[in-house]
């Protein structure tokens, strides 16, 4: 993902947006950036994120030398011949939720009219806090990496329509039991390493058309607590990768669908279950499918 934005932004395409509508974009220009937001550090151990853009990007990662809660910078691009000034985009906002709990939002309100606005957010959080993440973009790329054993996740909402959607997470508290990663058109990258969860999940990862690379390393030892991490994949049109370099005592299932295109994954046919599975207090599950495309699977080194 490009995470560099030059003084011309060119995006010539249509685009459907969230609520079905077709836009001409037209090229945009830099017209430099609104003031940056800083949520002051207090009594605040929860960040709710929750942001809404519809054209543009938006990178999380956290500053673990922080001395503020959130801080957030927004960079802003015109659409040529539209009129709109600085002054008149969007702003990213905060308010308190209550004693602990502090959200940091943004929405482009843009959706069902011409586009005017282009936003380039980053998004800087600060360590020992719990995180709500909600992030939404029609046309543009996400990027979150997040590897802090202070860090807690209960919350996980990824979604763009056209773009890409990198995500990564290491040594990190994650506790949300059925986080979300969405695409229509566009790339998945997904890095899960090291994570703590802290209950069994059920991940929802979903394309379009596109492609996803989706690596996972959970090569530690399995506690005796019995969890079960499911992965919900799907693609109707695109190539799913997949790898999963795991402990030899996790069990393992891998069921997939395809109806044109090939399958490439441990044993022969389209599924597969470890000897242990049944017997292992901690389980990986994958349902894997697509309509037209490829879909493989490897087990590490």
């Amino acid at each position: 993902m490009t995470k560099k934005f030059t003084l011309s932004v060119i995006l010539l395409m249509s685009i459907v947006f969230l609520s079905g509508c077709t836009v001409n974009l037209g090229n945009f220009e830099y017209a430099g950036d609104k003031d940056p937001v800083t949520v002051p550090k207090s009594t605040h151990t929860t960040v709710i994120l929750d942001f809404q853009l519809g054209v543009g990007s938006i990178i999380l990662e956290v500053n673990p030398t922080a001395t503020y809660l959130v801080d957030v910078e927004n960079k802003v691009s015109i659409r040529e011949g539209s009129g709109g000034s600085l002054e008149e985009a969007e702003e990213v906002t905060y308010s308190e939720i209550n004693f602990e709990t502090m959200k940091v939002e943004f929405d482009s309100q843009d959706v069902d009219i011409q586009v005017d606005y282009s936003y380039a957010i980053t998004i800087k959080v600060a360590n020992n806090i719990t995180l709500k993440i909600n992030l939404r973009a029609a046309t543009g790329d996400i990027s979150m990496s997040i590897s802090d054993p202070s860090i807690t996740i209960n919350s996980l909402d990824l979604e763009t329509s056209t773009g890409e959607i990198s995500l990564t997470l290491g040594v990190v508290q994650f506790s949300d039991l059925s986080p979300k990663v969405k695409t229509s058109t566009g790339t998945q990258d997904i890095t899960i390493s090291d994570v703590i969860y802290t209950s069994s999940t059920a991940w929802s990862i979903s394309l379009s058309t596109g492609t996803l690379y989706l690596d996972i390393d959970d090569t530690g030892p399995p506690s005796n607590v019995s969890m079960t991490h499911e992965f919900d994949i799907t693609d109707s049109t695109g190539v799913l990768s997949v790898t999963a370099d795991l402990h030899q005592d996790y069990g393992l299932k891998i069921t997939t669908s395809v109806s044109t295109g090939n399958v490439d994954i441990p044993g022969d046919g389209e599924s597969y279950t470890s000897a242990n599975y049944n017997s292992a207090t901690q389980k990986y599950d994958f349902t894997i499918s697509a309509s037209t495309g490829d879909i493989t699977f490897s087990t590490g080194s």
